[in-house]
């Protein structure tokens, strides 16, 4: 199985699974406006988007902080979080 216009895969240890992602599909008008309300989402709230996108990750160490912005303008993205990108491929 891979990824199309139709659907996003999610990982578990089964194996790969199509992620049921409402407004985003084939033949679904709304794509459009679910893109800028979910790009709107990514600028308005973007520790708790990215959070939330993450969960789609296998990490082998979770994360601190998804957000580690004590240091401008040096930042850094989950914090203490360790994963295998080549098992996530």
């Amino acid at each position: 199985m891979t990824p199309d216009a139709g659907g996003l895969l999610r990982r578990d240890g089964a194996g790969y699974h199509r992620a049921h992602v409402r407004g985003v599909g084939k033949g679904d008008s709304r794509m459009p406006s679910r893109y800028a309300e979910v790009h709107a989402r990514s600028l308005s709230d973007p520790e708790s988007f990215w959070a939330e996108a993450a969960e789609a990750v296998h990490w082998t160490k979770r994360w601190e902080r998804v957000l580690d912005d004590s240091s401008p303008p040096s930042y850094r993205w989950f914090t203490g979080g360790e994963l295998n990108t080549c098992y996530n491929a």
